[in-house]
């Protein structure tokens, strides 16, 4: 006699088994939690736009757009927020995982975004939520940090800045790709290599402290991990902390420009009793062992220089970030350049350093002028 029971606590473990991997492949949810002017979206590539109301949930392939003075602010899972400013058009592309560890793409054919994606747990598990921004030019990729992305619509470059952590960022038409870390940004110009990140402008600075109320004000604060409070103390305190360096920086870039012009004149004066030309053979690490040579005779690596008649400066000649100034030796096309260097607020080598190039022939010339 077959047990009756068997089928139906079969069929029981195989429902609840189906329920469980249908939850746990769920679709992410993406609400739309403000709406601000006229915003539309549509199903696909095709078909009618309607229009947005707060509280709605997006799908998928979905495709929004915003009108002028229009933006809409979406919460992806509970790991995101994104806000798609005026005369904007998204797609989401892909919403795979679950709302705790969403993996998301979307794609931002023309406008200007802004995004803040919660960083990963420590546990003990591997945390898969990540975020995919794409543009006809570039993709940036996230797992925790704050960020924008804007693409221009008639040259399809791409302008990606970072206000905290860090994002991969590349072309989609070359290959390589560069790091962002917070503080600056990268212009992503359509089919071409990569250029070097620089460091973000005091006025696109002060956005994120924007983005910050707007998250506070839309009761999302909470969604990253502390109180709306405490949230909004740190992350304005750091927006203002950014921008005093910005700031420092800029006002000490101008001292350095004025500093390389009397750095110029006594070169000159060096030259013209000596004909040596300092930074031969250095880098910038060591470059300003060889700059040296202006307040004592010494060529940078111990030898007298004849007929130095110096010193030739009455400063240690520290730029005003407290740091040596320093000079190396290159060659731009068929000229050889003197390059007087400072390392930057930052002092350390990186791609925002203040360099001043000074040629051969221009040393010469001002040495005459001295005579």
């Amino acid at each position: 006699m077959h047990n009756s029971r068997f089928p139906s606590t079969l069929i029981w473990m195989l429902v609840m088994g189906l329920m469980l991997a249908v939850a746990a492949h769920a679709d992410v949810t993406i609400q739309v939690i403000s709406v601000k002017g006229r915003v539309e979206y549509r199903n696909g590539p095709s078909g009618d736009w309607e229009k947005v109301y707060r509280g709605a949930r997006l799908r998928r392939n979905a495709f929004v757009r915003t009108h002028e003075e229009a933006e809409v602010v979406l919460k992806i899972g509970t790991r995101g927020v994104v806000t798609v400013h005026e005369m904007s058009t998204i797609i989401i592309s892909s919403m795979n995982g679950s709302d705790a560890e969403p993996q998301s793409k979307l794609n931002l054919l023309v406008g200007k975004i802004w995004a803040r994606w919660k960083k990963p747990e420590e546990t003990d598990g591997e945390d898969a939520a990540s975020m995919e921004i794409t543009t006809p030019a570039a993709v940036a990729s996230v797992r925790g940090t704050t960020y924008y992305v804007e693409s221009d619509e008639l040259t399809k470059n791409c302008r990606v800045g970072v206000w905290e952590g860090e994002v991969a960022v590349g072309s989609r038409q070359v290959r390589g790709a560069k790091s962002v870390k917070a503080g600056f940004e990268i212009l992503v110009l359509y089919n071409e290599q990569l250029i070097d990140p620089r460091k973000m402008e005091i006025e696109r600075i002060k956005r994120e402290q924007e983005f910050n109320k707007q998250i506070e004000t839309l009761g999302l604060a909470g969604l990253f991990g502390r109180g709306v409070a405490e949230v909004n103390e740190v992350l304005v305190n750091e927006t203002e902390n950014t921008i005093k360096d910005a700031a420092a920086a800029k006002r000490g870039e101008e001292q350095v420009r004025k500093d390389f012009e009397t750095l110029k004149v006594a070169l000159a004066k060096l030259y013209a009793d000596t004909g040596f030309m300092p930074g031969k053979g250095f880098n910038k690490a060591a470059g300003a062992k060889s700059l040296r040579c202006l307040v004592a005779n010494d060529d940078g690596r111990g030898k007298e220089i004849d007929g130095w008649a110096g010193p030739y400066m009455d400063t240690d000649f520290k730029d005003p970030f407290g740091k040596e100034y320093a000079v190396y030796q290159k060659r731009i096309g068929s000229n050889s350049m003197m390059v007087l260097v400072s390392l930057g607020l930052d002092g350390v080598i990186s791609n925002d350093d203040i360099e001043k190039p000074y040629s051969e022939n221009a040393v010469k010339r001002d040495a005459e002028d001295l005579k």
